[in-house]
């Protein structure tokens, strides 16, 4: 069985702050988040975008920001 998972690829605001070009979320609440299928990963994307993003700043200090939702598999 296949198994999805969200991958954000990043936009850093100043391309000397770069850490990396992507992020993978795989936990929720402490909890793994994946899904069966690609619709499934993108209906989650397409319902939580707003709380995702904030994340990314968050995570990043406001150096970065979303720049695309990707769902792979895992």
């Amino acid at each position: 069985m296949m198994v999805w998972t969200i991958l954000i690829a990043l936009f850093w605001f100043n391309p000397v702050d770069t850490d990396s070009m992507y992020f993978a979320i795989s936990k929720l609440d402490g909890k793994p988040l994946t899904f069966k299928s690609s619709a499934e990963c993108y209906d989650h994307i397409d319902q939580n975008a707003p709380e995702l993003k904030t994340f990314i700043e968050a995570y990043y200090n406001g150096k970065a920001t979303v720049g695309e939702y990707h769902c792979v598999i895992k």
